[in-house]
């Protein structure tokens, strides 16, 4: 049976892309063209959720007080930033959204930093922030990340390993940046028992093996000593 997937798929239809006809994926044989209209319909869900949250936050935005409490500024970013993270989860061509977040972004941040004046500590740690989210937002440009952040991510703890170790390098190499010591240590472990598994059942561990030296190399030598 031919399988069909959306060309810019979203988060849900995009997870069961990445195991159909995967090897690492004991069920992938099992995946057909009605789950992936399932997953679809949940990822329309998401999109219809996100707009009608994203259009109130739009005009909060707009009936903003010319002189507005910083609190309430950086708030309404903390929101912005949220949605630039959730709009990269969903289907379709999202580099507008994200460009509109930007434009409504900017203009936000400006005021804060009026706000604070000539207060070099505040300043500062605005600039640290902005280095911050301008790094966070390129990663959610990888599908990978962004849906590895979702709060509710389609990649299960079960799903973990082998998405990754399936993996194109490039992606993973970004990705693993999202991980703490303790949990890539946690990787490493599984991993290695995941491709022992694979191995015994005859299936290649090339590939797998080599996204395995590449969470071992990211793993910090303290924590992987442990």
């Amino acid at each position: 049976m031919l399988i069909h997937f959306s060309a810019q798929p979203g988060m849900h239809e995009r997870q069961l892309q990445r195991m159909y006809a995967n090897p690492l994926f004991p069920e992938s044989a099992s995946i057909s063209q009605e789950d992936i209209i399932a997953a679809r319909q949940r990822d329309q869900q998401a999109t219809d959720a996100f707009m009608q949250t994203f259009h109130t936050l739009v005009e909060e935005i707009a009936q903003l007080q010319e002189k507005e409490e910083s609190q309430v500024l950086l708030d309404l970013k903390a929101r912005l930033d949220q949605a630039f993270q959730a709009c990269s989860t969903l289907p379709g061509d999202v580099q507008p959204i994200r460009q509109a977040i930007l434009n409504l972004i900017a203009p936000i941040m400006r005021a804060v930093e009026r706000g604070a004046g000539t207060d070099a500590a505040a300043l500062a740690k605005l600039q640290e922030e902005d280095e911050i989210r301008a790094l966070h937002f390129a990663l959610l440009e990888l599908p990978l990340a962004a849906d590895l952040l979702a709060s509710d991510s389609p990649i299960t703890a079960d799903a973990l390993v082998p998405t990754l170790l399936s993996a194109g390098t490039d992606e993973l190499a970004q990705v693993l940046n999202l991980f703490s010591a303790e949990q890539l240590t946690d990787l490493v472990e599984r991993a290695g028992r995941f491709i022992d598994a694979l191995a015994e059942q005859g299936i290649a561990v090339d590939g797998p093996l080599l996204r395995l030296q590449m969470l071992q190399q990211a793993t910090p030598v303290e924590s992987a000593a442990h």
